[in-house]
């Protein structure tokens, strides 16, 4: 996916981020509000966009995404 971040910036709210991960919130929350995990390239750029409409999955991979040795 060729998207920067900031292409993101309109319709979502940025929840958490570390230098290769990032969680995001949908601004608007109609039909369902919906949670986006990416992955980021050195230069910003999405490698990998998946969007949950479960916050607490969304959590889940974000995390596992950040901390890979982390079992539950």
């Amino acid at each position: 996916m060729d998207k920067t971040l900031e292409s993101l910036k309109s319709a979502y709210l940025v929840i958490a981020a570390t230098q290769r991960n990032i969680l995001l919130q949908s601004r608007t929350g109609f039909p369902r509000r919906t949670y986006a995990v990416a992955k980021l390239d050195e230069n910003r750029k999405m490698l990998d966009l998946q969007v949950r409409t479960d916050r607490e999955t969304a959590e889940r991979l974000f995390c596992s995404w950040c901390f890979p040795w982390c079992k539950e």
